[in-house]
């Protein structure tokens, strides 16, 4: 999965940097700089209190994003991402409600259905960026924007106290949770030139996925138990950039 990622993330990178050299011949005369670049980050997502941990069981998540820019001047830019998280999977047990469509006897012994989860995370992001140079190779970043974020949660029961679901009614037992919505972020860092036109950032930030009151299923299912309450999230990152 990390490769198909890598790939991704590669033909995305080849094609946002075709598009911005065609758009460098055009600015290059109007003291505009259009930038390319790459940053490897990591996501902290906060839960509220029993409504997500357990079926999401990580509260970070690897992920990568691609850029273009144009700097209006060496002061303020615009930017525009596309990021992606890699696919992480996780086995958990949850409290058995129904057994083949009917209610299990509450005063029996309680009863565990075993699940397959696999999350991943993509979108993408609109950024005012502004920059505060502190001398000819280092300076200082922040950005204001807005990300379109989905979540998406494949839920797979494959068991339950009775034993092993039969192949048959597998596809049955599959359910896919997710969300999309429309999230502010801030960010700050610090970026540094290596050459006249190569440089690395680090970043920090800020997003307000408290916006995420829940998952549902996207075909209703009355007896799933999975939903999810999301806080706020932090993201950490290192990234190339290159200006045309």
């Amino acid at each position: 999965m990390k490769t198909k990622l890598l790939a991704t993330l590669s033909m995305l990178t080849t094609a946002l940097i075709s598009s911005s050299a065609n758009a460098a011949l055009l600015t290059q005369n109007n003291g505009l700089v259009p930038y390319v670049g790459a940053d490897a980050q990591l996501r902290y997502m906060q839960f509220k209190k029993d409504y997500g941990q357990q079926d999401f069981k990580k509260d970070h998540y690897k992920q990568g994003n691609v850029f273009v820019g144009l700097k209006f001047n060496q002061y303020v830019g615009v930017e525009f991402g596309l990021f992606k998280s890699l696919v992480v999977k996780n086995v958990n047990s949850i409290p058995l409600d129904f057994s083949l469509g009917l209610p299990v006897d509450p005063s029996q012994p309680a009863q565990l259905v075993i699940a397959n989860n696999k999350v991943v995370l993509r979108g993408f992001n609109i950024n005012i960026v502004g920059f505060w140079p502190l001398d000819d190779c280092n300076q200082l970043i922040g950005a204001v924007g807005v990300n379109q974020t989905r979540i998406q949660l494949v839920h797979q029961q494959i068991a339950d106290g009775f034993g092993i679901f039969p192949p048959e009614t597998m596809v049955a037992q599959r359910f896919t949770f997710s969300s999309r919505k429309s999230t502010v972020q801030v960010k700050a860092g610090f970026q540094r030139y290596l050459t006249e036109k190569l440089s690395f950032r680090a970043m920090i930030g800020w997003e307000n996925t408290n916006r995420f009151k829940g998952l549902t299923p996207i075909e209703p299912h009355q007896n799933s138990p999975i939903r999810a309450f999301l806080k706020y999230s932090y993201t950490f990152g290192l990234g190339i950039v290159f200006d045309l």
